[in-house]
């Protein structure tokens, strides 16, 4: 992971500055190709009470923590070896201010452990969840999975879907295109 641009942090500081200094700030993230860079999605999650829930958390890698926060809800744990981020954003998130900001502040290569070793992704979810007492029976355990099931098995569809609305609202140079007012204007053609 890196910075998308140089003078992010500023803007970050800025923002926060202007918000009167939460303890969260957030950005945005691109996940971007391993090997080409190029932009493969943006990751855009608002902190929310219900997406927590269900295991998806804020870009972590566009989170700035005030040393407030770890003051007060503890350092990372170590025993999490791809969910400590959302282990310690449960812990704290929705007790104290924060902030997001609608930027691109980092860019992610595809790829890592987190995308790539979804079962212990999800087992290590599940288990800062109960560990923060958000999931206490078995039952809710059992409904998670079952979502994790669930979106693993309908996410390629919907990555389809998306390039395939790309595709269709973006011009092919080559494409037949209807003549413009300017068109008919440089055409030497007069309008009735």
């Amino acid at each position: 992971d890196r910075l998308a641009s140089a003078d992010v942090v500023g803007a970050v500081v800025e923002a926060a500055a202007r918000a009167d200094c939460p303890d969260i700030v957030y950005g945005e993230c691109d996940v971007v190709d391993r090997q080409t860079g190029r932009r493969l999605r943006r990751l855009r999650i608002r902190l929310s009470r219900l997406a927590f829930r269900v295991g998806r958390i804020i870009p972590h890698p566009a989170v700035f923590l005030r040393r407030s926060y770890f003051e007060s809800f503890g350092e990372f744990d170590p025993s999490f070896r791809i969910a400590m981020d959302f282990d310690l954003l449960l812990r704290g998130a929705f007790r104290c201010r924060a902030l997001h900001v609608p930027v691109v502040t980092t860019l992610m290569r595809a790829g890592g452990i987190s995308m790539r070793q979804r079962d212990q992704v999800v087992d290590e979810i599940i288990r800062a969840l109960r560990k923060n007492h958000v999931v206490t029976t078995r039952l809710g355990v059992l409904l998670l999975r079952a979502y994790f099931a669930a979106r693993h098995v309908l996410r390629p569809l919907g990555r389809w879907l998306d390039a395939a609305r790309r595709s269709f609202a973006a011009p092919r140079e080559d494409a037949p295109r209807m003549p413009t007012e300017s068109d008919r204007s440089h055409s030497g053609t007069r309008r009735l």
